[in-house]
This record gives C-alpha cells, sequence and structure tokens, in this order.
C-alpha cells in the first residue's frame, strides 16, 4: 500500500473513532512499513502519538479499553435497525448457496442479452423447476431477479453515465424506450430523468 494510503485509512480511522467516542484514543502507537522520511516528528505531532518507522506492517495500537466505551449519542433504535439490516442480508448470502445471488451475477454477465431461466439453470447444473424451488424457498422468482438487476442496472447508467434513455433501454434488455420507462416507473415510481445527476 502507498504510504499517503496508510496515511489517509489510519488517519480516517482514528478521526472516526474519537468523533464517534467525543473523546481522543488513549495509548495511541502507529507501526508504519517504511523509513522515516525525514520529518518523522511531523507524523508524530499530526497523530499526536509514538510513530514507528520500517516496521515489519502497517500497525495501529490503542488502549483495548475503548472496545467496550459506550458512544455518547448510541441510539438503541439504530442498532436494533443497523442488526436486522445486516441478519437479512446475511440470511439472504447464505441461503440455499446464495442462488439469487448466483442468477444475478449470471445476468449482470451478459448486459442487453440477458440469458433465460433455462440457459441460468443448466449453467447451474439444474433443471428450471429446481431453479424455481430454490428461488422461490429464498423468497425469490426468475422474473423478481432479473427486475431487480434491470433496475440496478438502470440506475447505474442513469447516475454514472451520459447514455440516452434509449441506449439504456437496450442495455437491461427492453426492445424499445417505451417499455422501459414503463417498468422503470413501477420499479421506482419516478421516471428515468428523475435519477438524472444535475
Amino acid at each position: 500500500m502507498l504510504p499517503i494510503c496508510s496515511e489517509f485509512w489510519i488517519g480516517t480511522i482514528v478521526a472516526l473513532c474519537e468523533d464517534v467516542l467525543k473523546r481522543p484514543l488513549h495509548n495511541l502507537r502507529l507501526y508504519l512499513p517504511y523509513p522515516d522520511p525525514g520529518y518523522g516528528e511531523s507524523y508524530r505531532a499530526h497523530f499526536n502519538c509514538p510513530v514507528v518507522f520500517d516496521a515489519a506492517t502497517l500497525r495501529l495500537e490503542f488502549d483495548a479499553a475503548h472496545l467496550y466505551d459506550r458512544a455518547p449519542y448510541a441510539s438503541s433504535l439504530v442498532l436494533q435497525k443497523c442488526v436486522q439490516s445486516c441478519e437479512s442480508i446475511l440470511a439472504e448470502l447464505e441461503s440455499e448457496d446464495s442462488i439469487a445471488h448466483q442468477v444475478r451475477a449470471m445476468l449482470m454477465e451478459n448486459p442487453g442479452e440477458f440469458p433465460d431461466a433455462g440457459e441460468v439453470a443448466k449453467a447451474l447444473g439444474l433443471s428450471v423447476r429446481s431453479l424455481g424451488r430454490r428461488l422461490n424457498q429464498s423468497g425469490h422468482s426468475f422474473q423478481s431477479v432479473l427486475n431487480e438487476t434491470r433496475k440496478e442496472m438502470a440506475l447505474q447508467y442513469l447516475q454514472q453515465t451520459s447514455m440516452s434513455v434509449p441506449e439504456i433501454a437496450t442495455r437491461v434488455g427492453f426492445s424499445d424506450a417505451s417499455n422501459f420507462r414503463k417498468a422503470f416507473k413501477k420499479w421506482t415510481k419516478a421516471t428515468p430523468a428523475t435519477f438524472r445527476p444535475e
């Protein structure tokens, strides 16, 4: 890792921790795996801790007691929502070998010419019926995964490229822009233009 990247991420981590805890971290010590550039004291002043150069690894040490510190503005409601969200994502990743993710990955490999359920099933070594059953068990259908993939791709193209709506329609598997606009409005309750950056 380049020194500037190491320093950026270490600085960000320290600043974030201190911002959340609303106090400085104690007993900090920074180890950098490259030589002192000649102004090591500036590092020590900036990070406000001892800095060891030519270390074997990039490492940040701090008082382990901070691991048990409670953030002053902690919210049990936000924690509950975050835990629920993480558990939901984890359950989806673990369920049925993440069959929906496997299908989505195959669809995204072929933008504009998405394979049908039969082709996907064959590539996964399943019958169409088995694919449908496994998707259903994880709360999906082939069509729902296809629609979600199309929506994700369309949003990405709208927000990150200057492609026209007809071009995007083709890229996400629609033969004409009109049908794409209808589907997009059904997915997002908005028109494609709404998602274009100003």
